[in-house]
Formats: C-alpha cells, structure tokens, sequence
C-alpha cells in the first residue's frame, strides 16, 4: 500500500489528505487493511472522530507534503517570443531608384538643362 506519491504507507504515519466532501484533515494511520483497493485506512485525528473509510492512495505522508511547501518551485524561464518577420513593403509606394535609372540612361545635355 502506497501514498499518493508512491511512498510506502505503515500504521503509525502522520498523514495529510482531503477527505469524501473536501475537508482537509491530519493525523495518524490506525489501522492498513491492504486486501482492498479502497476504504483501506482508518485515521485518527487530534480534533474529531476517527475517518474510517479512507484510501491511502489519495493521501500525502505528512513529512512529504511539509517538504513540498519548503521546497521552492523550480524556475522556467518563459518561451523566447516567435520571430515574427516585418511586413513586406507596401506596393503603393513608388521607389525613387527606377527614375534615376531612367536618367541615367538619358542624354546628358537633356538632363543638365532640367
């Protein structure tokens, strides 16, 4: 029989857990019965009657989930952003260039008299 997270489970283990109606509860196996898949594990706790009907399966060791608060999260840093490539040029705009092809190609004494 094993906790939520694979660890073993033995009568005695402080444990951690929600029960049926999402109550969150603590306190101490009593009583393992490994022949079944569920209602296998009756806790006790300090305040209140003992839960009888538990799975161990849906449950933490105590000393697990006190080290998975302590435990900072890892850092992932996000996704570089997708390269986005800039818009092609618009083609209302008339580029300058293919005038002065044009005269250059014209006759020089044409083009000093403008």
């Amino acid at each position: 029989m094993h906790f939520k997270n694979g660890r073993a489970a033995k009568s005695g283990d402080p444990v951690i857990g929600k029960n049926w109606n999402g109550e969150v509860f603590a306190g101490h196996i009593v009583d393992l019965n490994p022949s079944t898949s569920s209602c296998n594990v009756t806790v006790t706790r300090a305040f209140g009657p003992d839960l009888q009907c538990m799975s161990v399966g849906s449950m933490y060791h105590a000393e697990d989930g006190f080290n998975a608060l302590e435990t900072p999260p890892a850092f992932t840093p996000p996704p570089p952003p997708a390269f986005v490539p800039p818009p092609p040029p618009s083609t209302d705009q008339v580029s300058p260039l293919p005038q002065a092809a044009e005269q250059a190609d014209a006759d020089p004494a044409q083009v000093a008299s403008n």
